[in-house]
């Protein structure tokens, strides 16, 4: 079951990396890490507010550096890291956070980079941040 679930979201991501028009994004503050509430959205915070940074940062690239590679695969690797350890009820927001970086990783690595890319990492974060920050 949680391969096909798996299978499925990776399919809809990939649909969704074949898109090139701008991304849009919203513009916000983001919270402090210290924001987040305890458990596992504390252990993931500081890469997801980092991801945001990012994708604020580079949010009119039409290619990314190598250091911005290097800076997302550190942050991928901290969400994949505390994925054993976060709620249920984050697990799967925070594995299309994870994927959506993957896409961004393997596109800039290939080559084939799209703006929207960044849109879609923008997004996941944002609903990650949705249920970790407390309004």
């Amino acid at each position: 079951m949680r391969t096909r679930t798996l299978a499925v979201a990776t399919l809809a991501l990939l649909a969704l990396a074949g898109c090139t028009g701008r991304p849009k994004f919203v513009p916000e503050t983001l919270p402090d890490a210290s924001a987040f509430r305890s458990g596992g959205c504390a252990a993931a915070a500081e890469a997801t507010v980092a991801l945001g940074r990012f994708t604020q940062r580079n949010r009119n690239a039409e290619q990314l550096s190598t250091e911005d590679r290097s800076e997302l695969k550190t942050r991928q690797d901290a969400l994949v890291g505390v994925r054993p350890t976060v709620e249920l009820d984050l697990r799967p927001r925070l594995d299309d956070l994870i994927v959506a970086v993957g896409f961004v990783r393997i596109r800039a690595d290939g080559n084939t980079y799209a703006p929207q890319l960044l849109s879609d990492v923008d997004t996941a974060r944002r609903k990650v941040q949705e249920v970790c920050v407390p309004r």
